[in-house]
């Protein structure tokens, strides 16, 4: 057994590794700079406290024209907004998010 820390550029590579062997477009997902802060962004906000409580969340990857956005706010109990202005996507600013939409009726948007 190996004790060994793993970090965004680590998890990145599983992560791509694995999609390509599910037979999945690489191209579907950000480029690897991108994925390496998605990944980072979420496992710093998820060490974040919202009034005592452990912030939770979930990230949906998608470009703001994707098609299939369409049967994501068709599927039940979900509803897609999209702001006029866009907000960096920090830990703090996840934090946020989280606290405003729950995780249960939620997806946030990177």
């Amino acid at each position: 057994m190996t004790n060994r820390s793993y970090y965004p550029p680590d998890l990145s590579k599983v992560l791509l590794d694995r999609w390509q062997e599910a037979g999945l477009d690489p191209a579907a997902l950000p480029d690897n700079t991108g994925l390496e802060m998605l990944i980072d962004t979420a496992y710093q906000a998820s060490r974040l406290r919202e009034e005592n409580d452990p912030v939770q969340y979930r990230v949906l990857v998608a470009s703001p024209d994707d098609s299939q956005l369409d049967a994501i706010e068709n599927a039940d109990g979900l509803y897609v907004v999209q702001f006029d202005e866009l907000s960096e996507f920090t830990p703090h600013q996840v934090r946020k998010m989280a606290a405003a939409v729950g995780y249960y009726r939620a997806l946030i948007g990177d």
